[in-house]
């Protein structure tokens, strides 16, 4: 299971969005369209057991919220998380700590959301 797993990260790191998106490169447009994020959500769903289905099980996260969260899974920075999404850097932070209070049921960081989604 560790195996396929590691296989299934060694693939999502050699796929041409994720590289794009974890580029630190200026000049790298980050953007995605439906195709990308129905790819990215499943690659996620087969690397980390049912990720999306998991999520929806502790609260009903919008579509925009899900693609946080997918963002967070795969280490993208909060201020390309704002880019890709076409929001602020500070929407971004306030949807994290809504998040995270649907989640747990409890007031909490922005910090906490990220850690919370690091461990799924």
């Amino acid at each position: 299971m560790q195996q396929r797993k590691e296989s299934l990260l060694s693939e999502l790191h050699q796929w041409d969005v994720y590289k794009r998106l974890k580029s630190s490169a200026p000049h790298v447009e980050k953007k995605m369209d439906e195709a990308d994020w129905e790819q990215l959500q499943q690659r996620l769903d087969n690397i980390y057991d049912q990720l999306t289905k998991r999520l929806l099980s502790h609260a009903s996260f919008s579509e925009t919220e899900l693609r946080i969260c997918y963002l967070l899974k795969i280490n993208v920075p909060l201020v390309d998380i704002a880019t890709i999404l076409y929001k602020s850097k500070s929407a971004i932070t306030q949807a994290r700590k809504r998040m995270y209070q649907k989640f747990c049921g409890k007031s909490g960081s922005a910090e906490e959301l990220d850690e919370l989604i690091a461990q799924l």
